[in-house]
Formats: C-alpha cells, structure tokens, sequence
C-alpha cells in the first residue's frame, strides 16, 4: 500500500485519442464499402431498401452503431493511467473490468519502442514492455500513446538497473550470510565434539580415581585384617597345644 502511494500517477498522451479514434474511422469505412459492394453487386436489398441505396443505408447504420465508441474512447483514455514507483511499475486500465499490472523493475527484460504509420504522423509511440516468463511473449505489457517515449525509456530503464543492482547486492549478503551460518555450524560442532571427547576423558579420570581410592581403602585396611586373622588363628589353637607350649617353655628355662 505504501508503494502504491509513492507512485506517480499519469495519463496516456492525449494525441492516442486520435489514433483510436482514425482506427475506428479506417475500420468503419472498410466495413462499409466491403458491405456497400456486397450488396450492390449481388443486388440485394438492404432493409428492404433498393440496392442502389444500400451504400447510404449502410453508412447511416454504421454511422450510428459508431457514435457510442467515440465517447468509449474517451472514457477508455480517462481510466488508462501508468505510474513509475520506487520498486515497481504499475498500468491500469478498463472501463467495466479494471486491470492493474504490477511489474517489479528486476522482473523487466526489455523494453521495444513499437511505432505505427499513425503513431509516427501523430508523434508518439507504444512501449512494449518484455518481462520475465517462461515462453516468449506471454508476459509483454503494452503501454499506448506515449509522446516522451525516448525519456520514459530512459528513465525505466535506470530504475530497472538500479533494482537489479539492489537484488544483486541482495543476493551477494545472503550468499555470505550463508557462508557465516555454515562456518558457526562447523564451530558449534566441533565444539560439541570437543566437549564430547573432554566428557569421554573425565568420565575415565572419575573412573581411575575411584579405583585409586578403593585400593587405597585396601591398603590401609590389610594391617588391620592381617592383625585379626592371625588373632583368630590363634584363638583356633587348641588347649593342649596351648600348655604343650607352656611346659616346653619352662623346661626350656
């Protein structure tokens, strides 16, 4: 919407009324006298009138079928305007059903400048505006009645390289933006395969410590069980053995 309201709003040169109006007039006589010898030559009669009047008969006829096109002409000029924007290009026309072309300037790969034998009498000219598609043709616009053809060219062809420009400039911080994404991932990878491996080594460092610890405990308790089995093996010596002892020791003295 906001670039809809920085677009300039112009009207069609006002000489392709004229040419409208000439085309009209070449289609009205060519009709007329093809229908005119028709029925004079194959001696018809036209409306019930003789076939020596069907020329003026039909002109009269024609002539009244005309009239209301001149005045759609006029209403078909007033609701055909064009408008250059910052970003876009905007055309629209129609009397009953309004179209409007919204044509990015990146989108446009062309521009012909087509003039007819009236066009050139009358000064102006019609732009044929190619933009992107997928088969040739199918997407040029045309824009009628332009008297300052050769500015309006120059004009939309400068803001066409601009915004290429742009979306060149657009694309390039992207690719690089991408470029930074990739190099963050691999850091953050590495990093998780680092803290991986330091997880792996303190998890083996718990592991010998705790063995370290309990042959330790051993250690300090082998005196003490050393001390209580030999307690306990001499609390198994029998009585006997026990005074045998003694008296041996008395003999001894």
């Amino acid at each position: 919407m906001e670039e809809e309201n920085n677009t300039t709003n112009e009207y069609l040169d006002g000489r392709v009324k004229i040419m409208w109006s000439i085309n009209a007039i070449v289609l009205f006589f060519v009709v007329w006298l093809v229908a005119s010898f028709t029925f004079v030559k194959l001696n018809i009669p036209f409306f019930g009138f003789d076939p020596s009047l069907s020329p003026v008969v039909i002109f009269a006829v024609l002539l009244l079928i005309s009239l209301p096109y001149f005045a759609w002409i006029e209403l078909e000029y007033k609701a055909f305007r064009y408008g250059l924007g910052k970003t876009e290009m905007r055309i629209r026309k129609g009397v009953i059903k309004t179209e409007t072309y919204v044509i990015p300037y990146e989108k446009i790969q062309n521009i012909n400048i087509e003039r007819s034998f009236v066009e050139r009498l009358l000064g102006i000219a019609t732009l044929r505006i190619e933009t992107a598609g997928s088969n040739v043709g199918e997407s040029d616009i045309f824009l009628p009645g332009i008297g300052n053809y050769r500015e309006l060219v120059e004009l939309i062809l400068g803001k066409v390289e601009q915004a290429k420009h742009a979306l060149e400039k657009e694309e390039e911080f992207e690719r690089e933006e991408t470029k930074i994404i990739e190099r963050l991932t691999a850091m953050i990878s590495n990093i998780g395969n680092r803290i991986s491996d330091m997880e792996e080594k303190l998890g083996r460092l718990q592991v010998e410590v705790e063995e370290m610890r309990k042959r330790h405990e051993r250690e300090q308790m082998k005196p003490e069980v050393e001390e209580k089995m030999k307690e306990e093996s001499i609390k198994k010596i029998p009585p006997k053995i026990k005074r045998a002892k003694k008296e041996g020791k008395k003999r001894g003295r």
